[in-house]
Parts: C-alpha cells; structure tokens; sequence
C-alpha cells in the first residue's frame, strides 16, 4: 500500500520530527553526528533533561530508567494529532502562508493516543510509572500556563476512519526509537481508539481528562511539558527558517 507523507509543519515530516524529538531524549548523541544538529549544544541540552528526569523519578516515586523512557514515548507522541486527516489538509497552504495553517487542537488527540499507548503498556506491565503527568504533558505541550480546559476549547478538527490507520503506522516505531525498552500493543491500542470512533470520541476524551486531572500527580505534567517543548522547539529550530523561542536560546552555540 503506498502511503502519502504526514507532515509536522510545512516541508517537515511528520515521522522524522516525532523520531527527533523522542531521540533527542532517549539517546541525543545518535542526532549529535548529524550535521544539521551541528549548533545544537546537545551536552547541554542532555544534562537539562537528565535533572528533569531525576526530578520527576524523586517527586513521583518512579525509578528513573521508567521515567526517561516514558519521557522519550510522550515527546514520540506529542504531536501524533496531527496525522489526522483534517490537519494534514492544511498543509496545501504551505509556501509562504504557513502563518494560515492552523493546527489548534492537535495536542488533545495526541493526548488521547498517548492515554490509549499507556493503557496497552499497563496491561502488559512493562513500565513502572503512573501516566497521569505524561499524557497530561502532552496535551499541554504548547503551553504549561493554560489549563488544560483551554486546551479543550481549542479542539475544531475531529478523526476520521482512515486516520486510526495513520496513527497506527506512525506508532508501530515506539519501541525503536526508545531503545527497545518498551513494548506496546498496537493491536489493543487500534482496537481502543477504533471503539472510541465507534461511540462518542468527545465523551472518551472527556472522560480521560477527568480520569487524569482527579489525580494530584497530574500536576507534575508541567515537567513532562518543559522536556517536551524544548526538544520539539529544538528539533524545529533545526529545520524551520527563522524560528528560533526564547526557551531554546541556551542550547544553541554561539
């Protein structure tokens, strides 16, 4: 079957960015021989997140090799939203409208297929954290200041049928690029977001953020969303002209 490319952002795939933004966590010196990450202060940027992860592994009670690699799957996740069908129709406003694109919204359904991801990985028993922070983390990933009901608002686009098979494909490289660590049934994640499209997709998401937000560790979301958008800025920063946050500035040399 031949597949269309998914993109993140005009002229980027959706894959490779998702691949960056994990590896950069799990094992940054694999993107420190590349060239195009030649002016990113790779060690720096390691040690920042390292003190995130012993942070999170102390608050939390979770053992840090847990922590990393759930770390290292939410940035993999973050902005698996976006292969649904109607952002990616935005992007044939690419060119020198990209500032017409608008992708609001796509952080919630990454959410939801992280919630799903942790579920399957739960029922398997193969990583020792509570995903309360993480998925929370991910819905929040452009901004730790709003509220998660903000971010709610923000949802226009809606999945349909053929973007589970999207999601899925783009799932299926979890457990490479996070160094073998995990493993994760893609079978019960399909079957889980394929019943949620089946029955009401608002009620499912609305029924999870009440589910993780009743936890007080969900508060610690706002360390799995600092991680996250430094490496996805970073990795944008690397590919996007011109786009340069204040948040990264410290990793990049002089």
């Amino acid at each position: 079957m031949i597949t269309t490319a998914l993109y993140a952002w005009c002229n980027h795939d959706l894959e490779i960015h998702l691949r960056n933004t994990a590896t950069l966590i799990m094992c940054p010196n694999e993107l420190k021989r590349r060239k195009s990450y030649e002016k990113v202060d790779i060690e720096k940027l390691g040690r920042e997140i390292t003190t995130v992860i012993n942070r999170l592994s102390t608050t939390t009670g979770m053992d840090a090799k847990s922590v990393h690699a759930a770390l290292a799957m939410s940035a993999y996740l973050h902005d698996i939203g976006k292969a649904l069908s109607n952002y990616q129709e935005e992007f044939e406003k690419c060119g020198d409208r990209e500032s017409e694109i608008s992708l609001r919204g796509h952080e919630i359904w990454s959410a939801w297929v992280t919630h799903r991801v942790f579920q399957s990985l739960s029922t398997l028993k193969v990583l020792n954290v509570d995903p309360a922070p993480y998925v929370i983390g991910v819905a929040l990933h452009h901004s730790a200041r709003r509220s998660i009901i903000d971010a709610l608002t923000q949802v226009r686009a809606y999945p349909k049928p053929n973007d589970v098979e999207e999601i899925t494909r783009l799932l299926k490289h979890i457990e490479e690029v996070c160094g073998g660590v995990l493993k994760v049934d893609y079978d019960y994640v399909k079957a889980a977001l394929d019943y949620d499209m089946r029955t009401s997709i608002r009620a499912a998401i609305d029924g999870m953020i009440q589910q993780l937000m009743g936890k007080s560790i969900s508060k610690y979301g706002e360390l799995v969303t600092y991680v996250i958008s430094i490496t996805d800025d970073v990795d944008s920063w690397v590919y996007r002209k011109g786009f340069t946050p204040i948040i990264i500035k410290k990793f990049i040399k002089d």
